[in-house]
């Protein structure tokens, strides 16, 4: 096929799955695993925001960065009042909008004020406190805790979403209806894991490749594949996965890259 059958034929299966398509990439670019380049470039600006910035009088609301800056810091006192604080203020600005929406009563409204608000974390630090009785180790188990939530949250999820794309976009290629739940295919046929591995063994040897001169360039194109070849045959070894996708790759990198 020729770029420009590729490209006919592109077009034919975005306007059949317009809607899904965005929202695949839309929900990529804010995870952070593709495309977030492109929404880098757009600025939202409300008519209150402009107006307080010309005037010189642009006021930054506090949020669960600032309770955990007060806990790092050892004033979990102050980290209490701030996320109080925070709550009262959600609670006052949801009651404006939506009932639906609302933030004062229920379980999940609850929820959701802990998370957004810090209370939570202030919990958990005060309740470690009293157990070990020491600022500092409670400070390093918060700060091994987090890191490896943020490195599981990526490992399983930003680096897997690739291939929960391509297999919708393969999908949209084939049939004329795909739906939305489709997305987790991996969790059905029970790959997650195995997706995830040689995704990452994909960014390790990446970033390996990228301390060569030029190994990092060619490399990206070598292991172009690999997500088709998960979403196409996820039950594939990671080693097999690369394999497969080098030797595909073989010949075809400049196409790829024009």
């Amino acid at each position: 096929m020729t770029r420009k059958e590729m490209k006919k034929q592109a077009r034919q299966t975005v306007k059949r799955h317009y809607a899904l398509f965005l929202a695949i990439c839309l929900v990529s670019a804010f995870l952070g695993s593709e495309f977030s380049d492109s929404i880098k470039s757009i600025k939202t600006y409300s008519t209150e925001f402009t107006h307080a910035a010309v005037s010189g009088t642009v006021a930054t609301s506090k949020g669960v960065v600032d309770v955990a800056e007060d806990i790092a810091a050892g004033d979990t006192e102050s980290g209490r009042k701030l996320f109080k604080k925070i709550e009262k203020e959600h609670i006052d600005a949801s009651k404006k909008q939506n009932p639906a929406f609302g933030r004062s009563r229920g379980v999940f409204a609850q929820i959701l004020n802990g998370v957004t608000s810090g209370s939570l974390l202030v919990t958990l630090a005060s309740g470690m406190n009293s157990l070990f009785g020491s600022q500092n180790v409670t400070l390093a188990i918060l700060l091994v805790f987090c890191l490896a939530a943020v490195l599981s949250f990526w490992i399983l999820i930003v680096n897997t979403f690739a291939v929960m794309s391509r297999r919708m976009f393969l999908e949209g290629r084939v049939y004329h209806k795909v739906p939305a739940q489709r997305v987790l295919f991996l969790l059905r046929v029970k790959k997650w894991l195995r997706a995830s591995k040689t995704m990452l063994t994909v960014s390790i040897f990446q970033f390996l490749w990228s301390f060569t001169v030029i190994g990092g360039i060619i490399k990206k194109y070598s292991y172009y594949l690999v997500p088709y070849i998960m979403a196409e045959t996820p039950s594939i070894k990671s080693r097999d996965a690369i394999q497969l996708s080098r030797e595909m790759m073989n010949g075809h990198k400049w196409q790829c890259f024009f």
